[in-house]
């Protein structure tokens, strides 16, 4: 994609989320979307602006990559941390960075019941930050074992994200919840021998 076309799909993108505090998913159209668009470009801009599930595949991974850059820098000072303290971590900052937009999220999630292509890239957003998650924190993936793992990860950032979204959880609570989940993960993946201890959550 040209590097201007994306630059203007992304802030189409943060758009929508804006919007969806004020409009729900179904009432957002081009006309609204392009509201605050020159005239003379609106025509030239359509098409970019009307597939919204594509707006929201690239507004969550604007955040993720956000999230485990800012993850990599600092796990990177810290050699200490383990590999479950590290998925905590990128699923705190992943609710941190979404917290101004949570209104947007919850309609969002209420979308998913209804419309296949947001329900599919709801699911993907937590596939692809499940999968470079893991690369980040030393597993390879390689393997049966490791396509389980990404996939029992997915499902754990997905339930954690779930509660912080439904739940008004504060900072200690959520750290908690994360904490007890991603334990919890790492006992089933011990027992399933999907990982060995060494190399555990």
């Amino acid at each position: 994609m040209h590097k201007k076309t994306l630059k203007i799909k992304e802030k189409l993108a943060f758009r929508l989320i804006k919007l969806l505090g004020e409009y729900d998913w179904r009432e957002i159209n081009n006309k609204i979307l392009l509201q605050e668009i020159p005239n003379e470009k609106i025509k030239t801009l359509e098409w970019l602006a009307n597939d919204k599930a594509e707006l929201l595949k690239i507004y969550f991974n604007i955040i993720n990559i956000k999230i485990l850059t800012e993850a990599e820098k600092d796990f990177s000072d810290d050699q200490e941390a383990s590999v479950r303290e590290k998925l905590v971590d990128i699923i705190l900052r992943k609710c941190e960075h979404h917290e101004k937009d949570k209104t947007a999220l919850k309609k969002i999630k209420f979308s998913v019941f209804y419309n296949s292509e947001i329900s599919f890239e709801y699911v993907c957003n937590f596939m692809l930050l499940s999968k470079q998650a893991l690369y980040l924190v030393g597993d390879d993936l390689i393997g049966y074992r490791g396509q389980l793992r990404k996939i029992g990860v997915c499902g754990v950032f997905g339930v954690i994200f779930e509660n912080w979204l439904s739940n008004n959880l504060d900072s200690s609570k959520l750290l908690s919840m994360a904490d007890k989940y991603i334990s919890r993960a790492e006992e089933y993946a011990l027992f399933l021998n999907l990982i060995i201890k060494k190399n555990s959550l």
